[in-house]
């Protein structure tokens, strides 16, 4: 195993969000304010045309988000996150957002942990996996539960959501991590023009010696890799994962775009740990060349990336108006087509459809705090291995 270095900036700086173009425009016109809901009746005896009482409690919210008028968010990297934030700032106009971004926990914590340390709190909201976020930085008091902060009842309702409205809660005590999306991470990219058709159909081809030294990874001390290699060690044990790690050569990078690039520039015929969101860039921006990603249950998993609420955020208002926001069905809308993933709810169209989990029982890993133990074996052989 060689290790690749990456660019000596592994973050972002904070992005001062301004204004939007053309696509702003939908943003705005699909921003919940503009979004009919379904909503109870007023309560009998209420003057006619009343508002409902969740109304009155949601005016006053994004009365007071303006009032406060900025929102810091902190996510994983990928351009769609900034977009998100975009997206926002367009539907609320009045409240600027900032946005930093981090390849993995292993950044983030140790930043975010220092700085309250130190007494400052800086972030309001975060969009990242829920591993790291709820095994270690729950203990930290990193999160406030925010279940009785969804105010609106198309946000709450148990149709609007596929398995329901409860099922979507990642951590167990569903209170703190609400899945933001239902998406099948494919791990494995390949060059279309050096590896035929076929020739990779599960995780356990990827150990034929002619791909010996000619594969990149993720660096496994970076996040979703380690849900790739758990998902194999549970699919076929875990002397096949020591063998992917140890025993192939493989080139492994901290820096999610250098692992792109790698097989897209075709300087290695497989990639391992792709990051979906950066794959994205490139396919949007037409450079993917003659890649693509394989679908291989054995070694995929289903993240349940989430939403978090920081306790003692500095923008409380206008971070609870997010999370009401990004919930909705425009909020969604948005969230997941810039993000190439998949809606949880039932009433927004999937993304991608060949990356919708039509059953969930085919992964190994669906991320929730269930099979944390899962994990943290992984991470126990991965210390024993020497690899972190």
């Amino acid at each position: 195993m060689t290790f690749e270095t990456s660019p000596a900036v592994t973050r972002r700086n904070f992005v001062r969000v301004g204004g939007l173009t053309a696509a702003a425009g939908i943003a705005v016109a699909c921003s919940p304010s503009a979004a009919p809901v379904v909503a109870p009746a007023s309560a009998p005896g209420a003057p006619a045309g009343a508002k409902p009482a969740w109304q009155e409690e949601y005016d006053q919210l994004v009365a007071a988000a303006k009032k406060e008028g900025k929102l810091i968010g902190m996510s994983l990297v990928g351009e769609g996150y900034r977009k998100t934030m975009d997206a926002f700032e367009a539907a609320f106009p009045g409240i600027a957002t900032e946005l930093q971004t981090f390849n993995s926990a292993s950044i983030w914590g140790p930043k975010v942990a220092e700085e309250r340390k130190a007494g400052i709190f800086t972030f309001d909201i975060a969009l990242v996996a829920p591993g790291s976020a709820l095994r270690t930085y729950r203990d930290a008091g990193f999160w406030e539960p925010y279940r009785n902060y969804l105010i609106r009842p198309d946000v709450r309702d148990d149709k609007a959501w596929v398995s329901g409205f409860e099922d979507n809660w990642v951590d167990t005590k569903k209170e703190l991590a609400f899945a933001t999306d239902l998406t099948v991470r494919n791990s494995v990219g390949i060059n279309t023009k050096l590896v035929q058709d076929g020739e990779i159909k599960s995780s356990l081809d990827l150990l034929n010696p002619k791909w010996k030294g000619k594969m990149i990874a993720a660096d496994v001390r970076t996040g979703d890799i380690r849900l790739s290699i758990t998902a194999m060690r549970l699919s076929h044990g875990d002397e096949a994962a020591r063998r992917l790690l140890m025993e192939t050569e493989t080139t492994m990078s901290r820096d999610a775009r250098i692992v792109v690039e790698g097989f897209v520039r075709g300087r290695y015929p497989v990639a391992v740990g792709v990051r979906a969101e950066i794959y994205k860039e490139f396919v949007d921006q037409g450079v993917a060349g003659d890649t693509k990603m394989l679908s291989l249950p054995d070694i995929d998993y289903v993240p349940r990336n989430c939403v978090f609420l920081f306790t003692r955020a500095p923008h409380s208002n206008a971070a609870k108006l997010f999370l009401n926001w990004i919930l909705t069905k425009p909020g969604q809308e948005i969230f997941t087509k810039v993000t190439a993933g998949n809606s949880p709810r039932t009433d927004v169209a999937a993304t991608d459809p060949s990356r919708f989990p039509k059953d969930l029982k085919a992964y190994k890993v669906v991320n929730r705090e269930e099979e944390f133990d899962a994990l943290l074996k992984t991470d126990a052989l991965l210390k024993q291995w020497g690899l972190i």
